[in-house]
């Protein structure tokens, strides 16, 4: 989470976070639990693309404004996460909460997650109530990845992704995002990797990605996520711009957690621009030239 500014205005404090997206470098799929979610491991990192959110604390009531809107605000993550705060503190206040979007919904970046991680941040900076660690546990009521924003840094997360190891020395790493302009639900996508898992089987990704890659000077990994191997073959037009993310010599290209966004990782920035600036040509698509927060 990123501070930018506190100030008061007319004896009203207001308060200025940016939210960063994430990816996911590594996803693999261990085991689906009787209360239906999935274990997993995954390598998990913020990106220099953020939502811009503003407060104004000590309302009356809750108020969620979002450009563009993107649901009704008591379906907002946000909304939730300021909801949840008050409820677990006890205080009776409302806060007016601004979401500037930059983050597509449902491309796998964690917008709605990162924002209710900011919320839950924000109200916990002014009101000064809870520790991170429990923090992290009222964030984790509202979604798995939640837990992981208030962090904001690349962590190795398993369980449900709510158990977070802290993971140093990443390469600040080059990273072009491509967003198809379409969501992907993540209980369909996860819905289909068991269909594919109990009826075919997946695919052995490391005889996809034949060689390990080095994200750090010690340490190296199969780039794979299991959820893309269930979502591709529904979506030709992913398939379609891992090829030309190839073609464009990315080093290493994948789908962010259940899609629809897929990234290039680029060792060198002008390879980078490159491959930006050829994907912007197409108007259908959505394109961040980017890095990894390290």
């Amino acid at each position: 989470m990123v501070y930018i500014k506190i100030a008061n205005r007319a004896e009203t404090q207001v308060m200025k976070i940016l939210s960063p997206a994430k990816i996911n470098l590594y996803l693999k799929i261990k085991n689906q639990r009787a209360d239906g979610y999935h274990n997993i491991e995954t390598l998990i990192c913020p990106i220099a693309i953020f939502d811009a959110l503003s407060f104004i604390f000590d309302q009356k009531k809750i108020l969620v404004e979002c450009n563009p809107k993107i649901c009704a605000q008591e379906d907002n993550l946000a909304f939730k996460a300021a909801d949840l705060f008050f409820k677990e503190a006890n205080i009776k206040a409302g806060v007016k909460i601004t979401i500037n979007k930059k983050i597509p919904a449902g491309a796998g970046l964690g917008g709605g997650s990162g924002n209710a991680a900011a919320v839950l941040t924000a109200l916990n900076k002014h009101y000064q109530t809870f520790s991170v660690e429990k923090l992290e546990k009222i964030g984790l009521k509202i979604g798995a990845d939640v837990p992981f924003f208030i962090r904001s840094k690349p962590a190795l997360a398993t369980g449900i992704g709510e158990k977070l190891y802290e993971y140093k020395g990443l390469y600040p790493f080059n990273i072009v995002v491509v967003y198809p302009r379409f969501e992907v639900s993540t209980s369909w996508a996860y819905k289909k990797f068991n269909e594919i898992k109990k009826n075919l089987g997946l695919t052995n990704t490391k005889k996809r990605n034949k060689y390990p890659f080095f994200i750090n000077r010690k340490d190296k990994i199969y780039i794979k996520n299991n959820l893309e191997e269930a979502v591709e073959p529904f979506y030709p037009q992913i398939s379609d711009i891992k090829k030309d993310f190839i073609r464009n010599k990315a080093d290493k290209t994948l789908m962010t957690g259940s899609g629809s966004a897929i990234f290039g990782i680029f060792k060198d920035f002008t390879t980078a621009t490159n491959a930006f600036e050829y994907f912007l040509k197409n108007k259908q698509l959505i394109v961040f030239n980017t890095k990894l927060i390290v």
